[in-house]
């Protein structure tokens, strides 16, 4: 069964042979799309424009270099277009392609991607003409709300009236496109909500998946960790980010840190952030005396180096507020640490239903303390912690995210078959 995804994020040509290039994002997440559907018994086929070496829109495309024989996709090419001018122009060239990449789909993911026409649209009649099922795809995020204010900050006002009249265009393709296509899929709240007329039961809401799984320890590597942090005879190496903002009272971790030293409880604090964000932890360290044991980490330019920063660490401790992005809290917790935070809505709910760590009433520095004491002395606690929360991350891979789509597709198209068949 063959599953053609039409997508506009580029491909680009090496400067040497066929090998190509893409955006790294891109590459991963095909990679477990590939793989997901090819257990689910379907053939990944990628129709995306495919650009020369020099061509200005390849800056993007900044992967490793790979040949798709390497992989589990087939790669079918497109003309780009970048404006209305490139579109009009190669229009035709781009349907008469679309039809002949169509014509072997059982089933087509398209999109809203693609500027300043969505290539999703440009698919659909073609789709619905070979007789494919139409999977439409939202990412993780609204486009239309971003789209808008891109718009509003345009200083021209014929170009603003322009581009408000192309996204009002989307919207009103894409509410048709949820009401028609046989399977909706979305990894954003508000897009249900925006389109909530003709959200039905052939519409499902996933998570946005959070990682690549190849990045996540494995369950041996997992256990080298634990069986390192079983040692009661190293100090607790504790991590925490920079303050997301001014009002998060940094002295709060500094000020348990200094009351566990005190009691003799070995401890230490690594503060990963910029130079000029974690000079308030370390100013506040030299007051207390405490500046052996807070120490200072720069953050690290990519979820690689966050894998390989957390994983010298032993558990995560944050003070964030209202407000917070829990992605670093949910990197700390695929890199197998637990987690003890004060209370916040954007990370509370995950950290108790999956027991991967402890909230911490909102200002009481002595619980902050007891924490850390606890994880010293139990290191049971730190270690069953520790792996509830890389178990609740497993469930938010790209791989993890993708499975799930592609038994959802198989299970839909089975009911749909045996209905016909009644």
């Amino acid at each position: 069964m063959n599953y053609v995804l039409v997508n506009h994020v580029p491909f680009a040509f090496a400067k040497h042979g066929t090998r190509v290039r893409t955006a790294p994002a891109m590459l991963a997440d095909l990679r477990a799309q590939a793989v997901a559907l090819r257990d689910a018994g379907m053939r990944l086929l990628v129709a995306a424009p495919v650009l020369p070496a020099a061509h200005p829109a390849a800056k993007g495309c900044t992967s490793e270099e790979f040949s798709t024989d390497d992989l589990d996709f087939e790669l079918l090419h497109l003309p780009v277009y970048v404006s209305m001018r490139d579109y009009l122009r190669r229009k035709e060239r781009l349907v008469h392609a679309l039809e002949q990449h169509l014509a072997v789909a059982d089933i087509a993911q398209l999109g809203y991607g693609g500027h300043p026409m969505m290539l999703g649209e440009v698919a659909w009649p073609i789709a619905h003409k070979v007789g494919a099922k139409i999977v439409w795809m939202f990412d993780a995020i609204d486009p239309f709300e971003r789209m808008k204010q891109q718009n509003r900050r345009d200083a021209n006002p014929v170009r603003r009236l322009a581009k408000h009249r192309l996204v009002n265009h989307k919207l009103h393709f894409c509410k048709h496109a949820v009401a028609r296509a046989d399977l909706v899929i979305a990894h954003h709240p508000s897009i249900k909500d925006r389109f909530a007329e003709a959200w039905d039961s052939h519409c499902r809401l996933f998570p946005p998946p959070l990682f690549d799984g190849d990045m996540l320890p494995t369950e041996a590597q997992l256990q080298v960790l634990a069986a390192r942090r079983a040692d009661k005879t190293r100090p607790l190496r504790l991590a925490t980010f920079a303050p997301h903002r001014a009002t998060d009272p940094a002295d709060h971790l500094v000020r348990a840190l200094a009351h566990c030293r005190r009691l003799s409880v070995p401890v230490s604090l690594e503060v990963i952030a910029s130079a000029a964000e974690a000079a308030t932890y370390l100013q506040l360290a030299g007051q207390l005396a405490m500046h052996e044991h807070v120490h200072h980490t720069p953050a690290p330019p990519d979820p690689a180096g966050w894998m390989a920063v957390l994983s010298e660490c032993d558990a995560l401790f944050s003070i964030a507020r209202d407000g917070f992005d829990p992605q670093k809290t949910f990197i700390a917790m695929a890199a197998g640490l637990p987690v003890v935070t004060y209370e916040n809505p954007a990370t509370d709910r995950l950290i108790e239903t999956s027991k991967a760590g402890t909230i911490v009433p909102e200002q009481n520095v002595l619980l902050l303390a007891q924490a850390m004491i606890d994880l010293h002395r139990e290191r049971r606690l730190l270690n069953s912690q520790g792996e509830h929360a890389w178990q609740a991350a497993q469930q938010r891979t790209l791989q993890a995210n993708h499975r799930a789509r592609a038994e959802l597709i198989v299970s839909r198209l089975t009911r749909r078959a045996k209905a016909n068949v009644g």
